[in-house]
């Protein structure tokens, strides 16, 4: 059953079930106020003052008598052959310790037992006709029956029930027609965002919307959130393959090369042992070159995923630490400059953050002229390197973090472009940015800006602890 016609069907039962509740509730309602006036009537007659009334030898009555046997109110005897015969509302007597004789409109057995005081009521059939009795006992022991025919109140309760029921009926149907247009008007968005969903499985069409994203309510919010999805999909389809088709270019030269070294190293032995040995030496330098390509490329794919759900409590200032120790080893020639660092507690992925500063600090020992020192600080959330190198161009500074930018001056210097695209990506994805700048004096400064970061916190006090960077440098945040 389809989402539609289940919707349209609750709402039909939800309907018919409320017009049934109401009905009976009125029926009933109808009935307790009919029984009730009837019963007020019989027991205003059963209290009208009693006559002394005695049955004469004609049948007619005697008043002032000591001999009573049974009164009927209005007076009439004999008693009449059936209910529908006996007036709007007749009455019996029946003395202390009478037994009542036998008769259609005789006293009913459920009164026996009264007590004085004591009245009641109930309901019985008397020759096909339903009859409503009240019985009152008199202090004096006389006990009054007073009865009345209710075939009228009955057909008005079968005439109510009639109604209402067709009432019920009636509010069912207009509510399955209500339901049919609700559900088409409310589930329009639904079916144009099915339809949208089907058509991009179909044609991989990731451009493709959904209109009905304009409005205010929950179905129209769910639009705009698929469209937002399909914006977020198509951008990574256009990274992937952008990435691809950079990558492919990149590597399509380096493995020229090996590929030309290795034909060259097959005939080696017809080389002299010196060209032997160049050749081997730049087979192994294009190895390291691809080998350091691929290396990126994967990190620059994995950057493009979102943070995972579950980060780290770290030390920006411990990371940065860590990423210049490293950094001295792979440069040993390059004097690195640590300003005192700020400690900055912050969430996030300590790998990736540890890459990023890794890069910055890579690319800055790229650049530096010999005896030159790479300057590193960190304070408020800002983590600035700078170099002593050629400086960065004007017109070079907003692409230099762009994936596979190469700046004119830096063409001829090792690298594949990629290792700053890297710290961009890692950046954003921790809620910063980055810049570049030529820093005073020459040479360039790289910022990554931390400092609006949501995962940042500047509140809090700095991590003392002192134990290894390896073993326990980070804390889960709390």
């Amino acid at each position: 059953m389809s989402f539609r016609r289940r919707l349209v069907t609750a709402s039909i039962a939800s309907v018919a079930l409320v017009a049934l509740l109401m009905a009976a509730a009125t029926y009933v309602a109808a009935r307790s106020l009919i029984y009730r006036q009837l019963d007020d009537g019989l027991r205003a007659a059963a209290t009208v003052p009693l006559p002394d009334v005695s049955m004469g030898s004609a049948g007619g009555p005697h008043l002032g008598t000591t001999e009573r046997t049974r009164v009927a109110l209005p007076l009439r005897t004999p008693a009449p052959d059936s209910p529908a015969q006996a007036p709007v509302i007749f009455t019996r007597v029946l003395q202390a310790g009478e037994r009542a004789p036998d008769g259609p409109l005789e006293v009913p057995k459920g009164f026996a037992g009264l007590k004085p005081g004591e009245t009641r009521a109930l309901t019985t059939h008397v020759v096909g006709t339903t009859v409503r009795y009240l019985a009152a006992r008199r202090p004096d022991g006389r006990t009054v029956i007073v009865g009345a025919p209710m075939d009228s109140q009955l057909n008005t309760l079968r005439i109510l029930l009639w109604v209402l029921g067709g009432l019920v009926v009636l509010a069912t149907a207009v509510g399955a027609l209500g339901a049919r247009l609700a559900a088409r008007t409310t589930l329009a968005p639904v079916r144009q965002l099915t339809g949208a969903a089907e058509e991009i499985a179909a044609t991989r069409d990731l451009a493709h919307r959904v209109s009905a994203a304009d409005g205010d309510d929950e179905l129209g919010r769910m639009a705009s959130a698929f469209n937002t999805m399909l914006d977020a999909l198509e951008r990574s389809q256009a990274a992937q393959r952008r990435l691809v088709a950079d990558a492919s270019h990149e590597l399509r030269t380096p493995l020229t090369a090996l590929r030309t070294n290795m034909e060259l190293h097959l005939r080696a032995a017809t080389l002299p042992p010196g060209d032997q040995e160049a050749l081997q030496a730049d087979l192994l330098g294009g190895l390291r070159e691809m080998s350091v390509l691929v290396d990126d490329l994967v990190e620059a794919a994995r950057e493009e995923a979102p943070l995972e759900a579950e980060r780290d409590g770290l030390d920006l200032a411990e990371v940065a630490e860590l990423a210049v120790a490293q950094a001295r080893r792979r440069h040993p020639d390059v004097r690195f400059a640590l300003a005192p660092l700020e400690p900055t507690r912050m969430t996030g992925d300590a790998h990736r953050l540890g890459r990023a500063l890794a890069n910055l600090l890579d690319n800055a020992a790229r650049f530096s002229p010999p005896g030159a020192a790479v300057e590193v600080g960190l304070t408020g959330g800002v983590v600035s390197v700078r170099d002593h190198g050629p400086g960065i161009a004007a017109a070079d500074c907003p692409h230099v973090f762009d994936r596979f930018y190469r700046a004119v001056a830096s063409r001829g210097q090792p690298g594949n472009g990629l290792g700053l695209a890297i710290v961009k990506a890692v950046a954003e994805g921790h809620g910063g940015r980055v810049r570049a700048e030529a820093a005073p004096g020459g040479g360039a400064r790289l910022v990554v800006d931390l400092s609006a970061s949501p995962l940042l916190h500047p509140s809090q006090a700095a991590l003392t602890s002192s134990s290894s960077v390896h073993q326990d440098r980070f804390t889960r945040s709390a």
